[in-house]
């Protein structure tokens, strides 16, 4: 079997911290929350907790088995980045 993509689609690290953002709160894990309302972290939380049960459901929405198929974090990637861009930049 040929490897197509060398890219990791899969970053232990990116969903550790989100898991520990959702457990915790912790405005350090994600900086640009701290400007947020406290309706725009619900929703932000909620977009994580999407993010996750997408990467988690990944093999089982298809009505298949999802051993070797390939859980990728692309979705969280875009959740964080919109609500990263979506927050005004501190001034410096």
């Amino acid at each position: 079997m040929a490897q197509l993509e060398s890219r990791v689609a899969y970053n232990y690290y990116l969903v550790e911290r989100v898991i520990r953002y959702l457990q915790t709160k912790d405005a350090a894990l994600f900086p640009f929350t701290e400007a947020m309302t406290p309706e725009q972290r619900r929703a932000f939380q909620r977009d994580l907790r999407d993010g996750l049960a997408d990467l988690q459901d990944s093999g089982s929405a298809r009505k298949t088995s999802a051993v070797g198929y390939i859980m990728s974090d692309d979705r969280l990637r875009e959740i964080i980045e919109k609500w990263e861009r979506s927050q005004p930049s501190p001034t410096r």
